[in-house]
């Protein structure tokens, strides 16, 4: 089993862990006890805040002399002098989180003290049993009266052991379980989970090159941990939902969700829950047919009575990732289930929230830039036309006239095919100019272009880039304007590690997103600050433009953001995740990472683009295909990666030439139902000379069987280099944002954000 590899780290590290029990609990700790840990928590309730010991010389041990913490799969250790504690969220499938926590002595603890007993400090809302009150007497005078509830719990000298501490929440209880019966079970359902996740999932490259080969390697890791803490994110008893980011992101958010659903669950070959996913969104539907948020798929649910519609794209996204959900699985029954789903939506943005230019309109803060002032003005105001939504209406008008061609409904198939081609033909008479290398990021309502360069023109190339959309049909612009836009992006945005969300040298540019007492926050939010997750729209871009070699210093940066033994002194990173967010200057030379330390988008683009950009993996079931387009970078000479489609598993394996530089691929097939077992067609796009045109390649590949090719790996002569910070003293004299107190909310409040 290729599972990811224990993380090991001190408080020095800056570092943090954690994991979820995949229904409703997340379980958190700091390396640093100076630092936040949120400990266990249900909700909004704390119900485990830490931990510490007594040990047999009536010594309190508490976490700051914990020597290292390692995070594992799915559990975590903290390594003392003398003993080790692991503690384990176990995956109960129901809405009583349980942790099983185990002591195990080390070899020879004569020396240093070890445990006697272990207290668990919980929150002050959980009633503890089994306490010995005694005990609990005498271990309060040692420990800070603000810990006011403890479940004290005895420590065998002897060899290994192993609780299940239980939390009842209903009861607002927690009790000590020692059924061994039940632990064991519990245990082996986790291990279980855990296997079968990693069991369609294994990617591992190398190189020749020393150093080449250490950079894939750290990379081939954090692509495990990241599938790992996406996993983590995907919550929910019936209903599965995905969490949009650790810690307060808790809940389901509808463009979060979409764009994290193909790099957690379709790229990882968990059908079942995605499906489930786009079920549980498709019934928040509106189907008031008076209401201003008709057709709309919730930006936010929490229950029927908690819903929230205030978003231009969530809808768009679901509808984008439904389709590759089916492509992905050839479930067209599920397709045509959801078919009335589609059709409502596509009809009321059609009809009432047009333009006539069939533009799709919005508010200022409807796409997902939303950071508002006071919840009133947006922090970054894009008009009622941005790009992105464009280019998404566009996207989900093929994809909805597909859906109808297969379900017979040809009066909408030739009204959205339309529809679509009237939006694309005037996006490039009035987002694109020739006077300007790339797109207007948006238009406002009085008709002014908003020129100000952004990552979202990205997605003017990738939103469109889907499998079973014909050649014309996934090409939003053209070649040219692409290829202007990609390298505008590139090389006024990208930094070697992470992508600006405005170009520095824009007035209202704000380089450091919390740490920064010249503003608020969410002025930087969308305004300069880095989001992890942009990386993917770019990785995506650049590979089509066969710049695979330029951007990958940019995938590693991330990689080693995950891995605690890569990174520099910095706050908010969790080991085997990434952040929301970074400072788009480094601090002496140091990351800062903000937001949320787990963000679901971060770590699904990091996936993603692993498989169906670099390595160009997509299927496309729904016509008995599978699309091999790589875009391998340079250094990768020798690789394996398995995926799944449909109910089977793939392997891709090859290894190049060095003297050639031609690349030998296998793909093999295995097949596990025979309801499948039928040929499929491979297409492989790949050159047939070095440094000639990509060509096209067909195979039929048989059930429990393999094909063979070779090509060359499409190279682009243009180099293109990352944007240089100006994080110097002289520039940032030039900066408004950090040299005049809250400069932006008084030229928003004064009506001149222009």
């Amino acid at each position: 089993m290729n599972l990811p590899c224990a993380l090991s780290f001190t408080a020095a590290s800056g570092m943090s862990a954690s994991y979820t029990d995949r229904v409703s609990s997340f379980m958190h700790f700091h390396s640093d006890v100076s630092k936040k840990s949120y400990g266990l928590m249900h909700g909004d309730t704390e119900l485990l805040k830490d931990f510490c010991f007594i040990d047999n010389s009536n010594n309190l041990i508490t976490r700051a002399s914990c020597i290292k913490m390692t995070a594992r799969c799915g559990s975590l250790e903290f390594v003392f002098q003398s003993f080790s504690l692991f503690i384990t969220l176990l995956f109960t499938g129901n809405n009583s989180p349980a942790l099983c926590i185990r002591n195990v002595p080390k070899a020879s603890n004569k020396i240093f003290p070890v445990p006697e007993k272990l207290i668990l400090l919980t929150g002050s809302s959980v009633v503890c049993s089994n306490t010995d009150d005694e005990a609990e007497k005498n271990v309060r005078n040692k420990i800070s009266s603000t810990h006011t509830n403890m479940l004290v719990i005895p420590v065998e000298a002897s060899a290994e052991n192993r609780w299940t501490v239980l939390f009842k929440i209903k009861s607002e209880n927690v009790f000590h379980v020692v059924n061994e019966n039940y632990l064991s079970s519990l245990m082996h359902n986790h291990r279980i989970q855990i296997e079968q996740f990693f069991s369609n999932i294994s990617f591992s490259i190398s190189s020749e090159n020393a150093q080449e080969n250490n950079d894939n390697k750290i990379y081939s890791a954090s692509l495990l941990w990241a599938f790992f803490s996406g996993w983590m994110l995907v919550t929910g008893i019936k209903d599965r939902g995905i969490w949009a980011g650790l810690p307060w992101f808790r809940d389901n958010w509808g463009r979060d969700t979409f764009i994290a659903l193909p790099g957690i669950l379709l790229v990882s070959g968990q059908f079942e829950e995605a499906r489930s996913v786009i079920e549980a969104f498709a019934r928040y539907q509106n189907t008031d047919s008076t209401s201003a948020s008709y057709g709309k798929i919730p930006n936010r649910y929490r229950s029927e009575s908690d819903v929230i519609y205030n978003t231009a794209d969530g809808t768009l996204w679901f509808i984008r990732e439904l389709w590759e959900y089916v492509q992905y699985t050839a479930d067209i029954n599920f397709l045509k289930k959801m078919f009335p789903i589609v059709q409502r939506a596509l009809e009321a943005d059609r009809t009432l929230r047009c333009d006539a230019n069939d533009f799709l309109l919005h508010g200022d803060a409807d796409t997902w830039m939303d950071a508002r002032i006071e919840n009133k003005e947006s922090w970054s105001p894009r008009g009622n036309r941005a790009c992105d939504i464009q280019a998404l209406w566009y996207t989900a008008l093929q994809i909805g006239a597909s859906m109808a061609s297969i379900c017979g409904s040809s009066n909408d198939e030739v009204i959205w095919r339309n529809t679509a081609q009237a939006v694309k033909k005037n996006f490039s008479l009035v987002f694109i100019s020739s006077e300007t290398p790339f797109i207007a990021d948006c238009i406002h309502a009085d008709g002014q272009e908003d020129m100000r360069v952004r990552p979202n023109q990205l997605f003017c190339t990738t939103v469109s880039n889907i499998t079973g959309f014909k050649e014309d049909e996934a090409k939003f612009i053209s070649d040219s304007i692409m290829e202007k836009s990609v390298h505008t992006v590139f090389e006024k945005l990208a930094f070697p590690y992470g992508l600006t969300s405005l170009n520095q040298n824009h007035e209202n540019f704000h380089p450091y997103h919390d740490s920064c007492e010249m503003y608020h926050k969410d002025a930087a939010y969308h305004n300069g600050t880095i989001w992890l997750w942009n990386s993917g729209p770019l990785v995506e871009s650049m590979c089509l433009l066969h710049e695979q070699d330029a951007v990958y210093a940019l995938s590693l940066s991330h990689a080693k953001l995950m891995q605690p033994s890569y990174t520099t002194s910095f706050t908010g990173g969790c080991a085997g995740s990434l952040s929301e967010n970074m400072d788009a200057y480094l601090t002496d030379g140091s990351e800062h990472l903000s937001g949320t330390f787990s963000q679901a988008w971060s770590v699904s683009e990091f996936t993603r683009t692993a498989y169906t950009s670099y390595a160009g993996i997509r299927p496309c079931l729904i016509d008995n295909r599978i699309i091999i387009s790589p875009s391998f970078p340079l250094s990768w000479k020798k690789g394996h990666i398995s995926f799944r489609a449909g109910e089977e598993l793939f392997a891709l394996s090859w290894r190049t030439h060095g003297e050639t530089e031609e690349v030998y691929f296998t793909l093999s097939r295995k097949s596990t139902h025979t309801r499948n077992l039928h040929s499929l067609e491979v297409c492989v796009h790949l050159a047939a000379k070095k440094g000639s045109a990509v060509h096209t390649q067909y195979y039929l590949l048989q059930p429990e069987d393999s094909c063979s090719f070779s090509g060359f790996i499409p190279k682009s002569s243009v180099k293109s280099s990352f944007a240089i910070p100006e994080n110097n003293d002289e520039h940032k004299k030039t900066i408004p944002s950090i040299n005049e107190e809250n400069y932006l909310y008084k030229k928003i409040k004064g009506r001149n954000y222009e």
